[in-house]
C-alpha cells in the first residue's frame, strides 16, 4: 500500500503549507498516511491517519507493528513500547473502552496520546493524571468523561474537538494571564517571547481553553517537583 498526502511543516508547528505525495511502502496495512510537522530542526510525524475506522485494540497494535511510528516514539520520548502495551490491555478488558472506534492519532507529546474518535470526540490517554494533581480551572479544556486504566496507571480523557485556526494572540495572551491570575505557572510556549497557538482552542461555545493542562503548572516549587517525580515513577510501572 502506498503512503499518500505526506504534510511537511517548514515553519509553523501546526499549520500544513505544502502538501507532497510519496512512494514510501507502509509497514501497517491499515496506514493511510504519516503526517510530519517541523519540531525545531528536526521534522516528526505528527498524525498517523489510519485507512478505516479501528477499535481502540486494534488501533494500538497496528501503531506497534509499525516500525517506523515506534521509531519516533522512541526518539521524541512519548511512550515506550510497554506503555503501548498496557493502553491495548486496558482496552481488551474494559468494555467501556473495547469498542471505541478510532479514526486517527492526530497527536502526541511526552506525556500522552491524543486520538480522533469516529465521532470527532477526542480521546486522550495519559500515564496518571494529566492535570498532574491540580484541579481542572476554568480556563481548562471542559472533561466530558475520564474512565482510569487499571492501577489507575492509564487516564483516558474525552473532549470536544476544538478549532485551532483563526485564534489571535490578544485573546491567547488573555487565557495566559487568568491562568497566571489563578496562582499557575504557564510553561512549553505560553510566553509572549514563545507563543504556541496550537496549545488552545475555541470549542463550539467560541469560547477559548488551554488544551494541555500540563502547560499550567502549580506554582509551588515543592508541589511541582512532587508531581514531576510521581509520574516518573509512573513509567517505570
Amino acid at each position: 500500500m502506498k503512503i499518500q498526502n505526506i504534510c511537511y511543516i517548514p515553519n509553523n508547528y501546526y499549520r500544513p503549507q505544502r502538501k507532497e505525495n510519496a512512494n514510501y511502502a507502509a509497514h501497517n496495512t491499515f496506514c493511510h498516511s504519516y503526517v510530519y510537522c517541523r519540531d525545531g530542526k528536526e521534522y516528526r510525524i505528527k498524525s498517523f491517519i489510519f485507512s478505516k475506522i479501528l477499535k481502540l485494540p486494534e488501533a494500538i497494535e497496528n501503531l506497534l507493528s509499525d516500525k517506523k511510528i515506534i521509531n519516533e516514539f522512541s526518539y521524541y520520548k512519548s511512550y515506550p513500547r510497554k506503555i503501548l502495551n498496557s493502553i491495548r490491555t486496558d482496552a481488551e478488558q474494559n468494555p467501556k473502552l473495547k469498542d471505541l472506534q478510532i479514526k486517527s492519532l492526530i497527536d502526541y507529546g511526552k506525556h500522552a496520546f491524543v486520538f480522533e474518535l469516529s465521532d470527532s470526540t477526542i480521546l486522550k490517554i495519559t500515564r496518571g493524571d494529566h492535570f498532574l494533581g491540580r484541579r481542572q480551572e476554568s480556563f481548562d479544556l471542559p472533561i466530558k468523561k475520564i474512565i482510569k486504566g487499571r492501577n489507575n496507571l492509564n487516564y483516558y480523557y474525552f473532549e470536544e474537538k476544538c478549532k485551532e485556526e483563526e485564534l489571535s494572540s490578544k485573546e491567547i495572551l488573555k487565557v495566559i494571564e487568568e491562568i497566571k491570575s489563578k496562582g499557575y505557572r504557564p510553561v512549553d510556549g505560553l510566553s509572549i517571547k514563545s507563543l504556541r497557538k496550537d496549545q488552545f482552542g475555541r470549542s463550539s461555545d467560541g469560547k477559548i481553553y488551554l488544551i494541555d493542562p500540563e502547560c499550567a503548572e502549580s506554582g509551588n516549587f515543592i508541589k511541582r517537583y512532587y508531581q514531576k517525580i510521581k509520574r516518573m515513577l509512573l513509567f517505570m510501572l
